[in-house]
């Protein structure tokens, strides 16, 4: 264990298969908590796991390496869009109509007379900042849109928290289910 302890101490990525005929249940268990990725005893029927133990550690670590990549990817795709975003001056949202939660970039809340990161709490809040002569034909749009219709598409006023009337340009898509829902 304190070998472990140190192997993973200095390489915290490399594998680990602890090949032992003086070990028990009780320090194989210990070991895995503590990192270890297998664990065999060295007797004649167990020797032809070595070879399945050292393939699933080579694929365990290659996956890793697979995670890693996707996900510093995904995080400079994130990073360039957000740039891409205040360059132009936009914002994005998405609502989820089972939970009926907005998620919004940092960006939208300035364009609401908010501070950066101000989501509005639920869709009502949002649709009631929305200017009386235009609500009816954005719920109109937004209905038609979760109905199956084309993309959602309005240009419309918008009273900011700070009594500022805007316009706002929003487009969406409707994201749908296997079974055709909005999602």
């Amino acid at each position: 264990i304190t070998v472990l302890r140190e192997l993973k101490r200095r390489y915290p990525a490399r594998p680990v298969i602890m090949f032992t005929a003086s070990g028990s249940e009780e320090i194989a268990v210990e070991a895995m908590k503590e990192g270890l990725d297998d664990y065999i005893t060295k007797t004649p029927k167990h020797y032809p796991r070595i070879g399945f133990a050292v393939r699933a550690c080579l694929d365990r670590v290659a996956q890793r390496a697979r995670t890693e990549e996707a996900q510093a990817r995904e995080s400079l795709a994130r990073a360039r869009l957000e740039i891409a975003l205040q360059s132009a001056g936009m914002a994005t949202w998405q609502f989820d109509p089972r939970t009926r939660a907005i998620v919004c970039s940092d960006a939208l809340g300035p364009m609401l007379g908010q501070p950066p990161g101000y989501a509005p709490p639920t869709i009502d809040a949002w649709l009631a900042g929305i200017h009386a002569d235009d609500r009816p034909r954005v719920l109109a749009a937004w209905q038609a849109a979760f109905a199956g219709g084309a993309d959602y598409r309005m240009q419309y006023r918008f009273q900011g928290a700070d009594g500022v009337t805007r316009w706002i340009a929003s487009s969406a898509r409707v994201l749908r289910d296997a079974d055709g829902r909005p999602a």
